[in-house]
């Protein structure tokens, strides 16, 4: 076994509360330091305290670009004093910056690729960077097909490194009669449950559809409750849109839920429906999916991966509102052709299998194992 001594990860935070790529950064830390004994591991964050400024803004004001300065020179002036084996970037952004340390010091990098960000149009910095990369690590075969078109790499530069998730945090439980008081659930009443941001900028994530098919589940008698986790410009849009169907006494939007009490949630929910057609991967797929709920993706981008083609839960056109609400009904029912969803155990072990904590830590081992031999 030769893996590096020394890793110096860069991310653009590692608190999963506040966006997926956090989750997902945290997640890579987990898998680095239990195995923290083969090599020296630091950790720059973009939100660290110690580079924060006053009056920072997340928008792009001046404290915000001040920020990433600060940043900029904390990464780059540890790389040049400790020279790490590797530097493990959870975010493209970075790329430049780690592409000149290559060219000074000889340093190899790699680059996760998430979503959105990875696929939209880049400025030559970060085309001439990702391209002097060691190795790409997108999260999805989706992901690596649109950036491979872009930059006209050969697979070989691409290293699947999956999302994953909590198996502990996330797990099958009773459902919490505080949250059911809370929220008013009625007894006898099936749960749906949403979560995303909503924002203008995200409508791709569909929870439009999500609402237009409970209205139609309600139309035909069945008693059910929608709960929509997440804040943002559209809410409003949503709300209204909840309105006119007439369902606005059966939606729950909750805002941001807190970490701690978001198992609780899926605890509560009888199907986590997001038909979402614009995921890199979507690792609240995978929360659902490890609480052992029948989940409801999208059929295109990365969600399709994140149910294993079909094989975990649905991935289903949200533009078909029957076919979702008819998906819907036989999953409350417990009637769904497709027998794991049926089976809350059986969902979880079969999820886990294919996207648990252990099985992402294999990769990421056999991986570093590679670029050491880069």
């Amino acid at each position: 076994m030769n893996l590096p001594k020394s890793i110096h990860l860069w991310a653009p935070g590692t608190d999963g509360s506040e966006g997926g790529i956090q989750a997902y950064s945290a997640s890579i830390v987990d898998d680095l330091r239990t195995t923290q004994s083969h090599f020296d591991l630091r950790v720059i964050a973009r939100n660290d305290p110690s580079i924060k400024v006053a009056g920072d803004q997340s928008a792009g004001g001046l404290p915000s670009r001040l920020r990433a300065i600060g940043f900029a020179f904390l990464a780059f002036t540890a790389a040049w004093k400790d020279r790490p084996d590797l530097i493990l970037l959870t975010h493209l952004h970075f790329s430049p910056l780690a592409s000149l340390l290559k060219r000074l010091l000889g340093i190899p990098f790699a680059v996760t690729l998430h979503g959105g960000e990875a696929w939209a149009p880049r400025g030559l910095a970060e085309r001439l960077a990702l391209q002097n990369a060691t190795a790409l690590l997108p999260v999805s075969q989706f992901t690596a097909d649109q950036v491979r078109q872009q930059l006209g790499l050969p697979e070989s530069r691409f290293h699947l490194l999956l999302n994953t998730t909590d198996e502990h945090r996330f797990s099958p439980s009773v459902k919490p009669a505080d949250l059911i008081r809370k929220l008013g659930i009625p007894a006898n009443t099936s749960v749906i449950f949403s979560l995303g941001r909503l924002d203008i900028n995200h409508r791709y994530k569909r929870m439009d559809s999500v609402i237009q098919a409970t209205a139609a589940l309600i139309r035909k008698g069945i008693k059910v409750i929608l709960i929509i986790g997440g804040d943002g410009s559209d809410r409003s849009r949503l709300e209204a849109l909840a309105d006119s169907e007439g369902i606005s006494s059966k939606v729950r939007f909750a805002g941001k839920i807190s970490p701690d009490q978001l198992p609780n949630y899926y605890h509560l929910a009888d199907v986590f429906a997001l038909p979402s057609t614009g995921e890199g991967f979507g690792i609240v797929y995978l929360e659902a999916l490890f609480s052992g709920l029948p989940v409801i993706a999208g059929n295109q981008g990365g969600a399709i991966e994140a149910v294993d083609h079909g094989r975990l839960g649905l991935a289903l056109d949200p533009n078909n509102i029957s076919q979702l609400a008819n998906h819907l009904r036989l999953i409350l029912e417990r009637q769904h052709p497709h027998s794991l969803l049926n089976d809350p155990t059986k969902v979880r072990e079969e999820s886990l299998q294919q996207f648990g904590p252990a099985h992402r830590r294999h990769l990421l081992h056999s991986l570093l194992q590679e670029l050491t031999h880069k």
